[in-house]
């Protein structure tokens, strides 16, 4: 049996008594009942199954489970809460994303074009659209104007240089819009 040690002050101490009346048995119980906890919590894992097989196969009584949380950390079915934070800690952190790498919808967009002026998005967009020559592109952006859930700054309706210049818009006027569109709720 492993004999647990804390260390506190004596101000500590004095607090704890104000509200326990035997300060190592509440620890004792406090450190018994979390070991339960997660003996029971390890009971709902699938390598439970596992370790009672292996305890089971290295003669064990599988009806301990104290005994089958033992054998499974000896065969390292069960990661302690070091090695868990170990690996979340090693997880890539996330770059949010800029502002022209993040996908609008169309009410962002739509309220990016009024602000900028233009009262009637949904004219201006369709207008835009039907300058595409090739007449399956063009069909493709309309459907994808239409039906699409978001919208990425490279999609061909924010890069077809002939469509944005039948509008009197470029890449650096596309990028401002998409930068006031981000601002705007989706």
């Amino acid at each position: 049996m492993t004999e647990l040690k804390t260390i506190i002050t004596d101000a500590e101490l004095a607090a704890l008594g104000l509200d326990i009346v035997d300060v190592q048995a509440w620890l004792d119980n406090f450190v018994t009942n979390r070991a339960r906890v997660a003996k029971e919590e390890c009971k709902l894992k699938p390598e439970w199954a596992t370790a009672m097989q292996n305890l089971l196969i290295d003669g064990g009584d599988i009806s301990d489970e104290w005994a089958i949380l033992v054998q499974g950390k000896a065969d390292g079915l069960f990661k302690t809460a070091a090695q868990v934070q170990s690996e979340v800690q090693a997880l890539p952190v996330a770059t949010p994303l800029t502002p022209l790498e993040q996908a609008l919808t169309k009410r962002q967009i739509n309220a990016a074009l009024i602000d900028s002026g233009i009262l009637d998005p949904e004219a201006f967009i369709v207008n835009a659209i039907n300058t595409i020559s090739d007449d399956v592109v063009k069909a493709n952006v309309m459907n994808d104007w239409e039906n699409a859930p978001s919208f990425t700054r490279d999609s061909v309706m924010f890069n077809d240089t002939a469509m944005l210049t039948a509008v009197s818009m470029d890449k650096a006027k596309i990028d401002q819009l998409w930068m006031l569109a981000v601002t705007k709720p989706q």
